[in-house]
């Protein structure tokens, strides 16, 4: 029975801190469920007339060769709710911290559509993978992440004003 406690009380905190959407700087972002430090969001860029949202994903891994692949291609694989896929390519920038032996990758160069960004805010779970079919698969030790999208709208409307409406396909 203590064990049980012990357990439904984790869960209890993974749920809390599942939906902990954040405002940063122009970042509005989430950590993975489960605890890990992995981050999904947006970077807010303001121009002119609207405001521009990139994506911002971070992974970490203990392999350091990612660094010979930046600026590659990579194949991110979505899918929310369990309802819904797309691919999306995306380049990445890496960051090794020698001090840790951990390195982050970043992936933020990827612009979605507003449609695919009010999809988002209207679900509830987005689980982000790493497509097993590419050579660099192999250098990430977490190829898949869930994140909770509870609480994403709220969080948006802290910073974004009025948002682009592009005609991007994703």
């Amino acid at each position: 029975m203590k064990h049980l406690i012990i357990v439904s009380f984790f869960l209890f905190v993974t749920l809390l801190n599942a939906s902990d959407w954040k405002v940063k700087d122009n970042r509005y972002f989430t950590n993975a469920l489960g605890g890990s430090v992995d981050e999904f969001g947006f970077i807010v860029y303001s121009g002119k007339s609207c405001d521009l949202e990139v994506l911002l994903l971070t992974f970490n891994t203990t392999h350091q060769r990612l660094e010979d692949f930046e600026d590659e291609p990579v194949i991110l694989n979505f899918n929310i709710d369990d309802k819904i896929d797309f691919q999306i390519q995306a380049s990445f920038t890496f960051q090794w911290f020698t001090e840790y032996k951990i390195g982050f990758v970043y992936f933020d160069k990827f612009i979605f559509n507003t449609a695919t960004i009010e999809l988002l805010t209207n679900s509830k779970v987005v689980t982000i993978s790493i497509d097993e079919n590419q050579k660099l698969s192999m250098f990430f030790d977490i190829k898949s992440e869930k994140f909770s999208l509870v609480n994403m709208q709220q969080f948006r409307k802290k910073i974004v004003q009025s948002p682009c409406l592009l005609n991007i396909k994703n």
